[in-house]
């Protein structure tokens, strides 16, 4: 079955959570896919019409999404020129270096959802020029931090992986640490903007382990 909540902006899905209807029933978290989210559900006191009827309800009587306080990051990238994928994209735009550096921190992005790997944002603001297929021919290995993108998206790879989307660089924050008891550092509908850096700052703050809550902006920054 499917119905939809709203459109325009990313649901509240974590307030909708803590609602007593929700409570109410054996509901695990919603899985949010970009235009797609996955509730999963077993009828325990509730019947599924009454319950999508309830949440319909909450939805309406939310003043607005941004009731979940994102957060704003800055997000320092050292942006490797020489990789083959800078390259391609290069290629792609018919921009200089400078040029495609500022295209990317120019843009505000936003977390539309967690996926792939444990961490790894989905980010959308990518400016439209900057849009690629994925390879079709994907990396065996990419290094943990790289910033890639791919279709409309940007994103961040927490940990070493295989890969399809195109490496611009490396951003030295840690987005996922297993042993956290919020081991994910990104949550849905928080803001995101890319600080260009040298190899060595990139290398220095990677050695430091810095806090990644150092990486929000205040608001009177923003």
């Amino acid at each position: 079955m499917q119905w939809s909540l709203g459109s325009g902006d990313i649901l509240p899905w974590r307030l909708m959570m803590e609602q007593e209807v929700v409570r109410q029933v054996d509901l695990k978290p919603i899985i949010n896919h970009g235009a797609v989210s996955l509730l999963f559900y077993w009828p325990v006191e509730i019947c599924l019409n009454q319950m999508i009827g309830q949440l319909q309800q909450i939805y309406l009587q939310m003043s607005s999404p941004l009731s979940l306080n994102p957060r704003t990051w800055e997000f320092p990238v050292w942006y490797d020129i020489e990789h083959p994928d800078f390259q391609t994209v290069l290629s792609h735009t018919k921009w200089s270096a400078e040029e495609l550096i500022k295209a990317h921190c120019q843009r505000f992005y936003r977390v539309e959802f967690l996926g792939f790997l444990p961490g790894f944002p989905y980010l959308s603001g990518l400016d439209p020029k900057l849009s690629l297929s994925r390879k079709r021919t994907p990396e065996r290995s990419i290094a943990p931090g790289t910033v890639a993108i791919a279709n409309n998206y940007c994103g961040i790879y927490p940990n070493e992986s295989p890969a399809g989307w195109y490496a611009l660089g490396r951003c030295p924050v840690k987005l996922f640490e297993p042993d956290d008891s919020s081991p994910m550092v990104l949550s849905t509908g928080d803001q995101l903007i890319f600080k260009p850096v040298s190899a060595s700052t990139y290398s220095q703050l990677k050695q430091q382990r810095v806090d990644p809550n150092s990486f929000i902006k205040q608001a009177d920054e923003k």
